[in-house]
């Protein structure tokens, strides 16, 4: 172990029994715990951080598999990259002082159930909580503006989630593979959902999107394979690339009436789906209603043409009302069943 200029650095499992006996003596003249100063010492098993302390240094405490609590200081302001990724940690109190969670601070801490913000922090960094398969219950305060990508990605227990008012941007894959989420609702703060946000949320049931976001992005809700409601408010004027591909359940959902755009493959696939008002869009992108369970679809005189495969395979599709001005595309029902074309003035 060595202190230099208030940096602790370099500990070892032998440093340990210093730290049990006398930790007024280890922890003496320490400001900053430094880069991977307890980097895989397996016989760590709690810390308590002192007063004065007010960094933590990039991987200080990873792959420390031993170590299941940690209190951290109100004098500390910054938690490094990867500080305690691959430990065991169990619950976490952020003091007011720390203002941003960095990139993988607790990436892959499987034990990892519990999580309590401060009212100062606004950026939840990239990676920070990917794969904290314990963690159930995830409260976020007004201060979060940024969750970065793959916060919370692969967070396999997660199952009631609350934003707050005051969130703008939801990163790639924030929220990705979060199989026991059920419901998402987001604030009319959030204007940024990014692509593959919730992407296989395989028990997501329900989503409420605020007012808001303008964009659906690709792969936003592809493959949550429960999800029979969202809510879209106005406002949105475009849903991405296989947005909603393969929402197998999806049986409800109001278009809003600024949609003007449907992006490739964005309802392929799902096959309770059967009936959905397309109003004022003007553009319906190939095999956006693929394998879809649409009875009857009325093609608004918006649209220019329907283009390749948009209801392949939509086995009980039996009736297309589309406008004589409208060019539909030769192999733009194949697939289907014997299907009634209506064309409208």
């Amino acid at each position: 172990m060595i202190v230099k200029d208030g940096v602790l650095e370099d500990v070892h499992n032998s440093d340990l029994l210093v730290l049990r006996q006398s930790s007024k003596h280890f922890w003496k003249g320490v400001t900053k715990i430094g880069q991977r100063a307890f980097f895989a010492v397996d016989e760590l098993f709690d810390i308590d951080i002192p007063e004065g302390v007010e960094s933590i240094d990039e991987q200080a405490f990873c792959y420390c598999t031993s170590l299941k609590k940690v209190k951290l200081p109100n004098s500390m302001k910054t938690i490094g990259q990867y500080a305690f990724a691959g430990s065991s940690v169990e619950e976490i109190v952020f003091p007011e002082k720390l203002k941003v969670v960095r990139e993988g601070a607790f990436y892959n801490c499987k034990n990892l159930k519990s999580i309590k913000f401060n009212e100062n922090i606004s950026t939840i960094g990239p990676c920070a909580f990917i794969n904290c398969e314990s963690l159930d219950n995830l409260v976020l305060p007004e201060n979060i503006t940024t969750i970065s990508e793959q916060a919370f990605s692969g967070c396999k227990s997660l199952k009631n989630l609350k934003f707050s008012e005051g969130l703008i941007t939801i990163g790639y894959e924030a929220f990705a593979n979060c199989t026991s989420l059920e419901k998402v609702v987001l604030p009319d703060s959030v204007t940024s959902i990014q692509k593959n946000a919730f992407l296989k949320c395989e028990n997501l049931k329900t989503v409420i999107v605020g007012k808001g976001v303008t964009e659906i992005k690709a792969y936003t809700f592809n493959s949550c394979d429960n999800l029979t409601k969202i809510v879209l408010s106005e406002g949105i004027n475009s849903i991405g690339k296989a947005a909603f591909l393969k929402c197998q359940r999806l049986n409800s959902i109001v278009l809003p009436s600024t949609l003007k755009t449907i992006g490739y493959s964005a309802f392929h696939g799902c096959e309770d789906l059967e009936e959905i008002d397309l109003a004022n869009v003007e553009k319906i992108g190939s095999s956006a209603f693929a394998e879809s369970g649409l009875k009857i679809i009325t093609i608004p005189n918006t649209v220019k043409n329907i283009r390749s495969n948009t209801f392949f395979g939509c086995k009980n599709l039996i009736k297309v009302v589309v406008p004589r001005s409208v060019r539909v595309n030769s192999n733009a029902l194949d697939q289907t069943k014997e299907v009634e074309i209506e064309y409208a003035e």
